[in-house]
């Protein structure tokens, strides 16, 4: 079973490859936050999709 994703390029922040761990560790945490955003959004839409299909 194969889950398409609706995320534009844009929406995903770009990676500070410098910094410390500590700033590191911020950044994965919005990233993550990010993610679990876009993973929503995906589900709502894949929903909207099927209600569009009825």
């Amino acid at each position: 079973m194969s889950k398409k994703m609706h995320i534009k390029p844009e929406v995903i922040q770009k990676f500070n490859w410098g910094g410390t761990t500590k700033q590191w560790e911020e950044e994965a945490g919005k990233l993550s936050n990010q993610l679990e955003t876009i993973e929503t959004v995906s589900r709502i839409l894949d929903k909207q999709d099927e209600c569009d299909k009825k």
